[in-house]
């Protein structure tokens, strides 16, 4: 490993410390202006998107990608709150977790075999 990569790792490394750190910060000031008292547990996946300033889409896409995990809460479909802070939190800016690329790799192979046949 010659020295820029080195630096560059060290660099890469502070930048998603500081990231969670903002993560965090923003996650907070969006419960407290949608008047949330403490952090909920679970949350629906409008509620959800609202707290980490994201599209209801996006959070929907990764349930059915398994990207998220759901859980049945009084009867609805609900998202754990913290799981959903530690994905945005490992999750560089346009980077993609091993689950979305394994499924768009998934996608992409059966789009290319049903082509195929």
């Amino acid at each position: 490993m010659t020295f820029e990569d080195t630096l560059r790792a060290i660099v890469r490394e502070e930048l998603r410390a500081a990231q969670k750190e903002r993560d965090a910060a923003l996650i907070e000031k969006i419960a407290e202006r949608l008047g949330m008292v403490g952090r909920p547990e679970y949350a629906s996946t409008t509620k959800a998107a609202r707290l980490v300033d994201m599209n209801a889409a996006t959070i929907r896409r990764w349930l059915r990608d398994g990207v998220l995990r759901r859980y049945r809460v009084g009867g609805r479909w609900r998202v754990k709150v913290s799981e959903l802070e530690q994905l945005i939190a490992n999750t560089a800016p346009g980077e993609l977790t091993d689950d979305e690329v394994e499924a768009r790799a998934g996608a992409l192979l059966a789009e290319i075999q049903g082509k195929s046949a």
